[in-house]
């Protein structure tokens, strides 16, 4: 129920105005007294979306159940339709030494009114032109808002499918609906419930100990709200098929958490999807695990992890190392694939450079040939590509062979370092030098275009046609070896250290 009425001496101003809005209250709602201060926030009403735009606290004139407040216009103001989003409302508690505060919002608290505001001295519009431009904005907003998504792998209008597709996620805090092209994000009402955790937690002291704890609905809140979910709402997806439609969103959303984590401090995870045919109703589902993505198979020694936290943590204490500790950590957690190969060799590079001193060693296969550029020029150790290489071929990291007998995805490929290797029968061979330089390739990709363009490095050097080669065919196989290349070599730096 609305508990006060907002009205405007006029709906027409020029943005040096000043601006007058008389409130009147309900006969039983609030009070007046001790009533010191009224903030507003003013909202444009935009082509696309309602944006904050001006905002002030005026000392209210007071007289019985209605209220007047006053305050003259910033001449930043655009030409634009506009609205009261927000009122606040300050009290004083004297005895208390302190301020109390009530917010209203239009249409459940004061009706919603909309004023024009002009930059231009000439510029002045009618109730009836206002109503007229709410409309050509309402229906352009229903346009941008309802715009259909079209796959990259539609050519026929035949075999499309219309899909609504909703991308669920944990792990950003959104307190309002975001409108953007096409897509409408929700915030979700609330987080994850710690009952099965403090299942968890008393299952084991049940079997140790005679405590239970209870239910605790302060801790059951404070986790709801530290787990904050959303949805992202794809309305129309024009697609060949299920596969096409959720890929399509799977890339858009991976971008929108991308931001998400540079504006709220924290990435979010994707943990369910649906996908409805609009044609058929049918529905597609499915939900991932984001809390987990290492090795599912037991260690060994059932003792492994605790000796790993003795033996490194003791390490972490030389920042050096930390760091590159702490970066190998974070890039392996990276969802984003061309990031990821980006993070892991600047761990290389990082290493070589500290540890490859400046020289014109020159550089050698397994075959101890020296290796020349197209130029005829020796490779050597006097640039950081050149060091990158010597560091890992006199690391002592050994060969590695990959393999699939999966029909139609057979393949045998030996990784060589610094031992020769022959060329495996039905099978293909990738020096450390080729290999190195791919990953150089897909690296400075993404340095340079913000992502690995297969189609276009299939036309480019011999390096980027091999990246391309096994970026398609054998889509881990490369990535595999830079994380096996770092974590060597990291590993290599706790042995030494350790003894």
């Amino acid at each position: 129920m609305q508990i006060i009425k907002q009205s405007l001496e006029k709906v027409s101003f020029q943005n040096t105005d000043i601006l007058n809005v008389k409130f009147n209250f309900s006969d039983y709602a609030l009070k007046t007294e001790n009533l010191i201060n009224i903030n507003v926030n003013i909202y444009s009403l935009g082509t696309k979306r309602n944006d904050f735009s001006y905002g002030f606290g005026s000392t209210p004139n007071i007289d019985k159940k209605t209220f007047i407040i006053s305050q003259k216009l910033s001449s930043s103001l655009k030409s634009g339709i506009y609205f009261i989003r927000h009122i606040k409302m300050i009290y004083s508690n004297a005895k208390e030494e302190k301020y109390n505060e009530i917010s209203l919002l239009p249409e459940d608290d004061f009706e919603l009114k909309f004023f024009y505001i002009s930059d231009n001295q000439e510029d002045v519009l009618s109730i009836e032109e206002i109503h007229q431009k709410i409309e050509e904005i309402t229906f352009n907003r229903r346009q941008y808002r309802n715009k259909i998504h079209i796959t990259d792998n539609i050519h026929t209008l035949s075999q499309t499918h219309y899909f609504r597709v909703q991308i669920f996620a944990i792990g950003s805090l959104l307190k309002d609906i975001q409108e953007l092209e096409g897509i409408t994000i929700y915030p979700l009402s609330h987080g994850l419930s710690y009952v099965n955790m403090n299942d968890v937690v008393n299952e084991h002291l049940l079997k140790m100990t005679t405590c239970k704890l209870p239910y605790n609905e302060k801790i059951d809140n404070d986790y709801k709200r530290s787990t904050p979910m959303f949805v992202i709402d794809y309305l129309q997806v024009n697609a060949i098929n299920y596969d096409d439609a959720l890929k399509y969103c799977y890339g858009k959303s991976e971008a929108i958490f991308s931001i998400l984590a540079f504006d709220k401090g924290q990435r979010p995870k994707l943990f369910s999807y649906v996908a409805i045919d609009q044609k058929t109703g049918e529905c597609n589902y499915g939900f991932q695990f984001p809390g987990y993505s290492g090795n599912l198979v037991s260690d060994f020694s059932p003792t492994s992890t605790a000796n790993q936290i003795d033996k490194i943590e003791p390490l972490l204490k030389d920042h050096w190392f930390r760091f590159l500790f702490n970066s190998y950590s974070n890039a392996i957690n990276e969802v984003n694939i061309d990031i990821k190969y980006f993070r892991l060799w600047a761990i290389l590079e990082l290493i070589a450079k500290k540890e490859v001193p400046i020289s014109d060693t020159e550089l050698v296969d397994a075959k101890n040939k020296i290796i020349k550029y197209q130029n005829n020029d020796s490779a050597k150790t006097n640039k950081t590509f050149g060091k990158i290489y010597f560091l890992i071929f006199t690391s002592g990291y050994t060969q590695s062979t990959v393999s699939s007998s999966i029909p139609g995805q057979e393949y045998h490929i030996v990784f060589e370092t610094s031992d020769y290797q022959e060329v495996p029968i039905n099978g293909e061979k990738l020096t450390l030098w080729q290999t190195l330089n791919a990953l150089y390739a897909i690296r400075n990709a993404t340095a340079h275009e913000g992502e690995f363009l297969v189609e276009k490095m299939k036309i480019g050097d011999w390096k980027q046609k091999l990246a391309a080669k096994y970026y398609i065919n054998h889509f881990d196989i490369l990535l595999n070896q830079l994380e096996g290349m770092v974590k060597y070599l990291i590993s290599s730096k706790i042995k030494n250290k350790s003894q």
